[in-house]
């Protein structure tokens, strides 16, 4: 009897090369493929043919970033093939609600921003948003504003700028208001922009205002674009998404779709990974280099445990001085830092793995599975297995 020879899915990738998340997660994308392949996969560009022409039905699969600019609705719609949206720009409602969704978990994004602000020692913070008011960029300003709303009393009001997709057509008036809001923020003030291209255009509205940078105004972008971070002056600190991440994962849910084609699935996040700081958030307002020395210990060392007295002699002062200084510059006790930094560890750990309780609370520095799920249902107020469902 003849042998049957496997079926090899083809799978048509979209992504716009240009851009260097993509091109990362591409490599996430053929990561996955080396390892639980093979997979035939076709990268189409603009000199083979316009995407509305590309042939979709005849692959096994297709993941695909920022469809609108690619597609007119109507193909994809026509197309009964499994399709894996990578970080899709509109809201998952429609028109493409049939499809599988994998993005950022722009909520950590902005945690993460506003907490570097604080590391930096500010106690004034502010959003900009992108432009039209996009998901992902409401989903980062969510995430900042709730962080910020769980700051006990200290710290002053968190100013949001945002703008609607009028300003697209008047850019001039756009900028004029910018200017305008950065010069009435009170100072020293970090300022998060949705993503690194706005926060460029924050830069060089302060440089127009007179605004120094980073002395008054403390500006953080998104995405790490490492050219456009560069040319910025000063250079531009900016958090790094775990882009080939994305695109492993997308590619893990394509591949669960094309063999289960039935198969319902909820939105799927990656995380981001961490601040790459640059000039542009160079200063530490107002921190001793103690102070700066017991942060960095804690960020270095939450994982395994530490305890206050390990921050302590970390920072060769006094205890009663150490946490005079936590108070007053973070507003929190060194204990309460310690457990910020576990907990984003556990945040992290719960979207990229499949680790139980029991490790989660090995590799965050908790004493127990009783201590870790008691303290993160105080925190979020959900369980662990409810946070790992929501967020896919």
């Amino acid at each position: 009897m003849k042998k049957r020879v496997p079926h090899i899915p083809h799978v048509c990738i979209l992504l716009n090369m240009s851009l260097s998340a993509c091109r990362e997660k591409l490599r996430g994308i053929l990561r996955y493929e080396r390892l639980y392949g093979p997979w035939k996969l076709h990268l189409p560009t603009f000199e083979d043919c316009s995407y509305d022409q590309i042939p979709l039905a005849t692959y096994d699969g297709i993941i695909a970033d920022c469809v609108p600019y690619y597609f007119s609705q109507e193909p994809l719609m026509k197309t009964r093939r499994p399709i894996v949206l990578l970080d899709y720009l509109e809201d998952t409602a429609a028109p493409f609600y049939r499809f599988a969704h994998v993005r950022c978990d722009g909520n950590l994004i902005g945690r993460m921003g506003l907490e570097h602000f604080m590391k930096c020692g500010l106690s004034n913070f502010a959003f900009v948003d992108e432009v039209s008011n996009i998901n992902w960029s409401l989903n980062r300003r969510n995430g900042f504003l709730s962080r910020w709303k769980e700051l006990p009393e200290g710290f002053s009001d968190c100013f949001v700028y945002s703008e609607d997709i009028l300003s697209k057509k008047y850019p001039k008036t756009e900028s004029r208001r910018l200017l305008k809001w950065l010069r009435e923020l009170p100072k020293p003030v970090g300022v998060f922009c949705a993503h690194d291209a706005r926060a460029q255009q924050v830069i060089q509205a302060c440089h127009k205002a007179e605004i120094t940078i980073p002395k008054e105004v403390t500006v953080l972008g998104v995405d790490d674009d490492e050219d456009l971070c560069q040319i910025c002056d000063p250079t531009l600190s900016s958090i790094r998404n775990d882009n080939e991440g994305g695109g492993y994962l997308a590619a893990e849910v394509l591949a669960k779709m094309m063999e289960f084609p039935s198969q319902k699935l909820e939105p799927c996040f990656y995380p981001p990974l961490y601040v790459h700081t640059r000039q542009s958030t160079a200063i530490q307002h107002h921190i001793e280099s103690f102070l700066q020395d017991a942060i960095q210990f804690v960020e270095a060392h939450a994982g395994i445990g530490i305890q206050v007295s390990d921050v302590v002699r970390a920072a060769k002062v006094s205890r009663r001085l150490l946490e005079q200084h936590f108070r007053k510059v973070l507003k929190r006790s060194i204990h309460d830092v310690i457990l910020d930094a576990r907990f984003r560890r556990v945040c992290i750990l719960l979207l990229e793995t499949d680790l139980n309780i029991n490790e989660l609370a090995r590799l965050c520095g908790f004493q127990s599975e009783y201590y870790i799920c008691t303290a993160f249902k105080k925190r979020f107020g959900k369980t662990i297995f409810q946070y790992r469902k929501d967020r896919g």
